[in-house]
């Protein structure tokens, strides 16, 4: 019987050994998304896609269709820009937070393992790590992120609300130095600033 449980566990600390490695490399990032929420009957409430950008700690997640939003992260704060609002809501990125799929992205691997259960499959060069929360108090369900090699392919979040956001990449370059501008947020005048 202490075999069997030490099994799942091995394979487990195995999963977040190779999860964490693959993570690391994930900066200088470049690409383009596509995303689609579906609700708990598959129906497709919302899809949007646009262009991310990610040097570690900043991020920048640029929505282009159907509707223009620019979310913007440098690593102490995290600000979601709604020109047709007129609006950038600002929220503070501390412990608070948590784990999420962007402090995950971002490289906040310390906790993975003691935050998550992480399993993993492979079907060639494809990777496909599902993560579940360990805490009940967690936002989400599951989050599923799938990489072929190096690359992230396809990012999966099912919330507590029974949604599911699907995120799949393309165009994907990474290591590679991206200009800081891109990480800057210029307001029009007349912006109306929420602290989150």
């Amino acid at each position: 019987a202490l075999g069997a449980s030490e099994e799942p566990n091995k394979a487990d600390q195995s999963a977040s050994a190779e999860l964490i490695t693959l993570i690391d490399g994930f900066d200088g990032v470049s690409a383009r998304f596509v995303q689609t929420v579906v609700d708990a009957s598959l129906q497709t409430l919302e899809e949007s896609s646009g262009t991310l950008a990610l040097q570690r700690p900043k991020f920048r997640w640029r929505v282009d269709v159907p509707f223009a939003q620019l979310i913007v992260a440098d690593g102490a704060q995290l600000q979601i820009y709604d020109p047709d609002l007129a609006q950038v809501t600002v929220h503070d990125i501390d412990e608070r937070l948590g784990s999420t799929p962007l402090t995950i992205l971002l490289g906040d691997t310390e906790a993975l393992a003691a935050e998550f259960a992480i399993s993993r499959t492979r079907d060639g060069t494809k990777q496909r790590f599902v993560l579940r929360p360990r805490s009940e108090a967690a936002l989400f369900l599951q989050v599923e992120l799938i990489f072929h090699a190096q690359l992230l392919e396809a990012l999966a979040i099912w919330d507590s609300a029974g949604q599911l956001t699907r995120i799949q990449f393309g165009e994907m370059q990474f290591d590679q130095s991206i200009n800081p501008e891109q990480f800057e947020l210029t307001l029009p005048a007349g912006t109306d600033v929420i602290r989150g």
